[in-house]
């Protein structure tokens, strides 16, 4: 069975487009903040493959390294007042360092100032990062790289030198220090060793378990840098093949199909039918109309062909895009369409967005009416065959022109399992039992024993309300 790359997908497109909002929409003030800026600058180049991207990248850069003291170190008060801040410079200098040489040389006269800092932890992590940037600077010996550090520590320096020296000591090391199971101890090393080597592509993970799980944890309302991993994760796939396409779109992209369709042609033959029956469709009432063909082809081109569907007969239809395709819009025009041919099916459409009240209504967008008159179409709206029915407790939120009546659900239309179900209760749990127990109390009445007496309280059938549940659940 092939890979299933939905999953993997999903924060290609919108990591990029999170890092794109960043550095897009926001101002950096602060040298660090320059630095966060021209790592995801200079990885949007690389995924991108767009020069802009490096030249705002260097332009970045030139924010903190044309400020450096007369030796060429990045250390001084009025930026980075603290060795702590100077490590956190030292880390995206060394990521940067990967696709721009000029950034080693001061990166290396920063690191051997935090070498020699009285910190054990700040010393060991910058003896580490220089064996990374310099294959002429020695790995110290695996206790030495080590002593006196906490097991995080450890195992980020532990990562670093396995990167720059191969050598698999320092991982075994590292999985000595883990001490966990054994699948999930090799699946986070291989992350650690992949984020440690600056987000490489050359030690992404391979297996598909390992990116899957890494795909699940990327954050993408993350801080700029740590954004920087989420572009790595897009690099990653990007490198192996899976994201040239969905990356490609924010930019110029024509997908290549090499399989050969051989779509059902209207009796009229100037548009192609989806979902038809026969070799050959006969013109029916049940055509719904999505569009045009804007492609051009080598071959049989179908420039300007109509695509319609077939709706009587029954489909399953998935309607995919990345954000902001038209999703939403196409399941719209279905809609529009299955309401102009009246051809007796209804559409129920369960929207959390609040966008689709609009087919009530004609297209007023400037750019979407400039469109839909260069293929000689008139915008319609559809008040007499749109209902839109909103939750009863946000009715009066809603404009008057978006809404028809308010809804709800009376309580007496839900059992006991789905109260569970609502409030995430195991019905067969202590409180599961006490719920269903109140449920048919209300319904059904019950005793109840007052002041040495025993009072008969009748049930409510069908007519009772969330306050009666309450009641008697407290």
């Amino acid at each position: 069975m092939e890979e299933s790359h939905l999953e993997l997908g999903r924060p290609l497109t919108d990591g990029v487009r999170a890092a794109l909002s960043i550095v897009k929409r926001t101002q950096p003030k602060t040298p660090l903040e320059f630095l966060d800026f021209a790592v995801l600058q200079r990885m949007l180049a690389e995924i991108l493959k767009d020069p802009a991207w490096k030249q705002e990248a260097h332009v970045s850069l030139e924010k903190v390294l044309t400020s450096q003291k007369e030796d060429g170190a990045i250390i001084y008060s009025d930026q980075f007042p603290n060795e702590e801040m100077t490590l956190q410079a030292v880390e995206r200098l060394v990521l940067l360092s990967r696709f721009e040489q000029f950034v080693k040389e001061p990166t290396q006269k920063a690191l051997h100032f935090l070498a020699s800092s009285a910190d054990n932890r700040l010393s060991k992590l910058a003896k580490a990062y220089l064996a990374l940037l310099d294959q002429e600077s020695p790995c110290p010996p695996l206790k030495e790289a080590i002593q006196g550090l906490k097991r995080e520590e450890a195992l980020k320096v532990l990562t670093i030198l396995h990167v720059a020296s191969k050598d698999p000591v320092y991982l075994t090391e590292a999985h000595t220090l883990l001490n966990g199971v054994k699948e999930e101890t090799q699946s986070l090393l291989e992350i650690l060793v992949w984020k440690n080597s600056g987000y490489s592509v050359d030690f992404y993970p391979q297996e598909f378990s390992i990116r899957m799980k890494l795909a699940r944890s990327l954050a993408l309302d993350a801080p700029p840098f740590e954004l920087a991993g989420v572009l790595g994760y897009v690099m990653g796939e990007q490198h192996r093949g899976f994201a040239e396409s969905a990356t490609s779109a924010l930019g110029d992209f024509s997908p290549f199909i090499d399989e050969k369709v051989n779509p059902t042609h209207s009796i009229t033959g100037d548009s192609i039918v989806l979902g038809a029956r026969g070799a050959v469709h006969q013109e029916v009432d049940g055509l719904l109309y999505l569009g045009r063909i804007t492609e051009h082809a080598p071959e049989e081109d179908k420039f300007g062909y109509a695509i319609q569907v077939d709706a009587t007969f029954p489909h399953v239809v998935l309607i995919a895009g990345m954000r902001g395709s038209g999703k939403s819009y196409t399941l719209g025009v279905l809609a529009e369409e299955l309401a102009r041919t009246d051809i007796g099916i209804g559409v129920i459409i369960v929207d959390p967005l609040g966008v689709f009240w609009s087919m009530k209504l004609p297209n007023s967008d400037a750019g979407e009416r400039k469109l839909i008159e260069k293929w000689h179409l008139v915008p319609n709206g559809h008040p007499e065959k749109v209902k839109v029915f909103i939750p009863l407790g946000y009715y009066e939120e809603y404009p008057e022109e978006s809404k028809d009546a308010p809804f709800a659900i009376a309580p007496t239309e839900l059992e006991a399992g789905d109260w569970a179900f609502m409030f995430k209760i195991d019905l067969q749990s202590p409180m599961g039992l006490l719920l269903r127990q109140a449920v048919i109390r209300v319904q059904k009445g019950y005793q109840s024993a007052r002041e040495g007496s025993t009072i008969l309280v009748p049930g409510k059938g069908e007519k009772y309300t969330i306050r009666d549940d309450r009641m008697h659940l407290n």
